[in-house]
């Protein structure tokens, strides 16, 4: 959304103003703390940041949380950052620092552990005690390796995603997941869930059906709005600011 609190104040802001209800999860920008800003002042390190945005969304009445927005439709926003596992052509430490802008109080490498942490509690929720509950969660990064990223920037892969998300976007028992980052409108089913490998060392394709649809609409990429639930239905479409279904050739492409 924005690279400094103001900026992400003032986008929050704009957009209640348009919508009854805004969920927002943060990302690699949000988090920066640029020493050509004001952030630098205020905030010791991005955690701090972080914390202070809960109160920012509070005030605006923007939800950070989960909610259920109406009768058995949930919306689950989930923490999450980059685990470099996730580049599964080399999945070991790169030699480029992405978001250097980013100031952590532990290494960068443990920062996506920290953020699945935060979660914690919002997955425990027993979203589908209705089997006909639907649930829709959102994470600024990938949760999956099948899930489109752009090709030739170097190590590219290992700040783009974490798999063990998956495992979270799984537990809640996602309908359809929407994630950032990436800038690729995406539409799509994936493989098999995730089986998390014992002693915490990573995830494998497991053989048990993955039903969750995964969606990206890149505003600068021409996505602009989708609708992924209306009337009690599961969606996939390009609407326009009134809601109003857009040209056919709008509709974001499976992957």
């Amino acid at each position: 959304v924005g690279d400094t609190m103001r900026a992400v104040t003032l986008a929050l802001k704009e957009l209640k103003a348009r919508f009854r209800r805004v969920f927002f999860t943060p990302g690699n920008h949000d988090l920066w703390i640029r020493k050509d800003t004001g952030d630098t002042k205020v905030y010791p390190d991005s955690i701090c940041k972080l914390a202070a945005m809960v109160n920012v969304c509070q005030d605006l009445g923007v939800d950070m949380g989960p909610a259920q927005v109406a009768k058995g439709v949930f919306v689950v926003p989930l923490y999450s950052w980059y685990n470099y596992l996730w580049d599964e052509a080399d999945p070991n430490p790169g030699g480029l620092r992405y978001d250097s802008f980013c100031r952590w109080p532990m290494d960068d490498l443990d920062v996506w552990q920290y953020m699945l942490k935060l979660n914690h509690g919002r997955v425990q929720y027993p979203y589908k005690k209705d089997p006909d509950a639907v649930v829709l969660s959102l994470s600024h990064f990938l949760p999956r390796a099948e899930l489109p990223y752009p090709w030739g920037v170097a190590e590219m892969a290992k700040a783009v995603g974490c798999k063990e998300l998956d495992l979270q976007v799984q537990r809640i028992g996602s309908d359809v997941h929407v994630f950032g980052h990436t800038h690729k409108n995406t539409d799509t089913l994936c493989g098999n869930r995730y089986d998390a490998l014992p002693g915490g060392k990573g995830v494998a394709m497991g053989k048990q059906k993955n039903e969750t649809r995964y969606v990206q609409s890149a505003l600068e990429g021409g996505g602009g709005l989708y609708k992924i639930f209306g009337q009690g239905v599961l969606h996939g479409q390009a609407v326009d600011n009134e809601g109003k279904p857009r040209d056919e050739a709008a509709n974001l492409a499976s992957v």
